[in-house]
Protein backbone atom coordinates (compact mmCIF):
# COMPACT_ATOMS: atom_id res chain seq x y z
CA UNK A 1 0.00 0.00 0.00
CA UNK A 2 1.25 3.30 -1.29
CA UNK A 3 1.79 6.87 0.92
CA UNK A 4 -1.28 8.01 -0.74
CA UNK A 5 -3.95 4.79 -0.17
CA UNK A 6 -2.27 5.20 3.61
CA UNK A 7 -3.22 8.77 3.88
CA UNK A 8 -6.86 8.34 2.62
CA UNK A 9 -7.18 5.17 5.01
CA UNK A 10 -6.31 7.67 8.09
CA UNK A 11 -8.76 9.90 6.51
CA UNK A 12 -11.58 7.72 7.03
CA UNK A 13 -10.62 5.99 10.40
CA UNK A 14 -10.41 9.91 11.54
CA UNK A 15 -13.79 10.44 9.84
CA UNK A 16 -15.65 7.17 10.75
CA UNK A 17 -14.35 8.30 14.02
CA UNK A 18 -16.32 11.63 14.44
CA UNK A 19 -19.43 12.79 14.74
CA UNK A 20 -21.01 14.32 12.33
CA UNK A 21 -20.99 17.90 14.19
CA UNK A 22 -16.81 17.20 14.84
CA UNK A 23 -16.92 16.74 11.39
CA UNK A 24 -18.28 19.54 10.13
CA UNK A 25 -16.67 21.43 12.38
CA UNK A 26 -13.43 21.00 11.04
CA UNK A 27 -14.57 21.36 7.35
CA UNK A 28 -15.68 24.54 8.34
CA UNK A 29 -11.96 25.44 10.18
CA UNK A 30 -10.31 23.63 7.55
CA UNK A 31 -12.51 26.24 4.78
CA UNK A 32 -12.20 29.65 7.16
CA UNK A 33 -8.51 28.45 7.01
CA UNK A 34 -8.58 28.95 3.00
CA UNK A 35 -10.66 32.26 3.47
CA UNK A 36 -8.10 33.58 5.72
CA UNK A 37 -5.42 33.58 3.14
CA UNK A 38 -7.53 36.55 0.93
CA UNK A 39 -9.84 37.30 4.05
CA UNK A 40 -9.85 41.26 3.25
CA UNK A 41 -11.45 40.05 -0.44
CA UNK A 42 -14.06 37.93 0.80
CA UNK A 43 -14.68 40.37 3.80
CA UNK A 44 -15.39 43.33 1.14
CA UNK A 45 -17.16 40.96 -1.87
CA UNK A 46 -19.73 39.84 0.96
CA UNK A 47 -20.32 43.38 2.70
CA UNK A 48 -20.78 44.65 -0.86
CA UNK A 49 -22.96 42.11 -1.93
CA UNK A 50 -24.65 42.53 1.12
CA UNK A 51 -25.44 45.87 0.66
CA UNK A 52 -26.72 45.58 -3.18
CA UNK A 53 -29.08 43.65 -1.67
CA UNK A 54 -30.02 45.28 1.03
CA UNK A 55 -29.81 49.43 -0.22
CA UNK A 56 -32.06 50.71 2.88
CA UNK A 57 -28.98 49.47 5.19
CA UNK A 58 -26.30 51.41 3.06
CA UNK A 59 -27.94 54.27 4.30
CA UNK A 60 -26.69 53.31 8.52
CA UNK A 61 -23.35 54.40 7.21
CA UNK A 62 -21.11 57.47 6.43
CA UNK A 63 -19.83 56.19 3.51
CA UNK A 64 -23.48 55.62 2.04
CA UNK A 65 -22.53 58.14 -0.82
CA UNK A 66 -18.80 56.66 -1.77
CA UNK A 67 -18.60 55.80 -5.79
CA UNK A 68 -17.02 52.82 -5.14
CA UNK A 69 -18.04 51.36 -2.04
CA UNK A 70 -15.27 48.34 -2.95
CA UNK A 71 -12.59 50.65 -2.23
CA UNK A 72 -13.88 52.87 0.31
CA UNK A 73 -11.62 52.38 3.67
CA UNK A 74 -14.71 52.74 6.25
CA UNK A 75 -16.37 49.74 4.35
CA UNK A 76 -13.19 47.95 4.20
CA UNK A 77 -12.76 48.26 7.77
CA UNK A 78 -16.25 47.90 8.86
CA UNK A 79 -16.43 44.50 6.74
CA UNK A 80 -13.02 43.24 8.02
CA UNK A 81 -14.17 43.81 11.78
CA UNK A 82 -17.10 41.44 11.12
CA UNK A 83 -14.83 38.78 9.49
CA UNK A 84 -12.60 38.69 12.24
CA UNK A 85 -15.54 38.50 14.34
CA UNK A 86 -16.86 35.59 12.42
CA UNK A 87 -13.17 33.64 12.37
CA UNK A 88 -13.05 34.10 16.27
CA UNK A 89 -16.50 31.96 16.51
CA UNK A 90 -15.37 29.39 13.55
CA UNK A 91 -12.02 29.49 15.93
CA UNK A 92 -13.88 28.81 18.88
CA UNK A 93 -17.04 26.56 17.38
CA UNK A 94 -16.18 24.04 19.97
CA UNK A 95 -16.36 26.06 23.24
CA UNK A 96 -17.71 29.47 22.07
CA UNK A 97 -17.87 31.17 25.56
CA UNK A 98 -14.81 32.62 24.81
CA UNK A 99 -16.19 34.51 22.39
CA UNK A 100 -19.87 35.13 23.66
CA UNK A 101 -19.53 38.80 25.21
CA UNK A 102 -18.28 39.83 22.41
CA UNK A 103 -20.87 38.47 20.02
CA UNK A 104 -23.66 39.59 22.37
CA UNK A 105 -21.90 42.93 22.77
CA UNK A 106 -21.97 43.48 18.31
CA UNK A 107 -25.73 42.33 18.86
CA UNK A 108 -26.35 44.69 21.21
CA UNK A 109 -24.65 47.43 18.63
CA UNK A 110 -26.94 46.11 15.62
CA UNK A 111 -29.88 46.08 17.63
CA UNK A 112 -29.99 49.63 18.47
CA UNK A 113 -30.48 50.11 14.32
CA UNK A 114 -33.81 48.19 14.87
CA UNK A 115 -32.22 46.26 11.45
CA UNK A 116 -35.08 43.60 10.73
CA UNK A 117 -34.21 39.60 10.89
CA UNK A 118 -34.34 40.01 6.73
CA UNK A 119 -31.47 41.92 6.87
CA UNK A 120 -29.36 39.58 9.48
CA UNK A 121 -31.17 36.54 7.04
CA UNK A 122 -30.39 38.36 4.01
CA UNK A 123 -26.22 38.92 4.76
CA UNK A 124 -26.24 35.51 6.27
CA UNK A 125 -27.05 33.98 2.96
CA UNK A 126 -24.72 36.50 1.04
CA UNK A 127 -22.06 35.25 3.40
CA UNK A 128 -22.36 31.59 2.03
CA UNK A 129 -23.14 32.67 -1.11
CA UNK A 130 -19.52 34.90 -1.49
CA UNK A 131 -17.82 31.93 0.43
CA UNK A 132 -18.87 29.15 -2.18
CA UNK A 133 -18.30 31.00 -5.25
CA UNK A 134 -14.57 31.97 -3.88
CA UNK A 135 -13.74 28.68 -2.56
CA UNK A 136 -15.36 26.54 -4.98
CA UNK A 137 -17.12 22.94 -5.23
CA UNK A 138 -13.54 21.34 -4.12
CA UNK A 139 -13.86 22.78 -1.01
CA UNK A 140 -17.45 24.59 -0.50
CA UNK A 141 -19.74 21.34 -0.20
CA UNK A 142 -22.97 19.79 0.93
CA UNK A 143 -22.07 19.21 4.09
CA UNK A 144 -20.97 22.90 4.63
CA UNK A 145 -24.32 24.21 2.83
CA UNK A 146 -25.85 22.23 6.52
Amino acid sequence: MGCGASKTLVEEVIHRSESSEEHRHRLLQESWAKVEKDMEQYAVRWFVVGLQNVPAALDLFDFKDAQDLSRNKWLRLHAMMAFRLIGRVVENIHDPTDILDEVREVGRTHRNFQLSDEVFDTFGGNLVQVLREGLGASVWNEELDR
